[in-house]
């Protein structure tokens, strides 16, 4: 089974992925809430070890932390899946 991370900051969205991912028997989710922001993201990845993540790049207003959040996965979670 593949734990399964969303980071999205719309309360709205995160839920639709939510639905989605939860209808797949391969996938666990943690399930963290939605997320605002790259301390709240980087804690999340940290307390989770997601093998895959959905992520928003643009997480925040200006979209400067979803480029820090996948530059941390990538050198951090090598073997993480990254879905953007």
């Amino acid at each position: 089974m593949k734990k399964v991370l969303i980071l999205e900051d719309l309360v709205d969205v995160y839920r639709s992925f939510k639905s989605a991912v939860k209808n797949v028997k391969e996938f666990e989710l943690a399930d963290l809430g939605a997320c605002g922001s790259l301390d709240q993201a980087i804690e999340m990845i940290e307390s989770s070890q997601p093998d895959v993540v959905f992520m928003d790049h643009n997480l925040t207003e200006n979209g400067e932390e979803g480029l820090e959040i996948l530059n941390y996965l990538t050198k951090n979670f090598p073997k993480t899946l990254i879905i953007s």
